[in-house]
């Protein structure tokens, strides 16, 4: 499953080829993401989609370092549209974001344990 989300060898080539440091970044990556998707979800349903946007500039970046190849497609979408304003496109597609930031991260546990 994880060579359709994550492509280690981009993640690893991204941190000059160590490959130590990307199995603790990634481990950064995935070890919070209970309390990340509630801090998303707290600001959506608060309807504070300036700090929302700031999260998914945030997580479209950390993302690419770790070699995903869906999450920062999905994230630049919605950090475009909350850029532009369009707040009934990030209604529509949170919950698809919320979803594939979980099997971004099931899939980076995975590829890094057979690292």
């Amino acid at each position: 499953m994880h060579k359709d989300v994550i492509d280690t060898q981009k993640g690893i080539a991204c941190l000059a080829g160590k490959r130590e440091s990307y199995i603790r970044i990634a481990g950064m990556f995935t070890k919070n993401i209970d309390a990340k998707v509630e801090a998303l979800r707290g600001f959506f349903e608060k309807g504070d989609f300036k700090r929302l946007n700031n999260e998914f500039h945030g997580l479209k970046s950390s993302s690419a370092s770790v070699g995903s190849t869906a999450l920062p497609k999905i994230a630049l979408e919605l950090e475009m549209a909350g850029r532009e304003g369009n707040d009934e496109l990030i209604k529509e597609k949170f919950e698809a974001f919320i979803d594939q930031y979980r099997d971004t991260c099931e899939a980076l546990d995975e590829a890094v344990s057979q690292l």
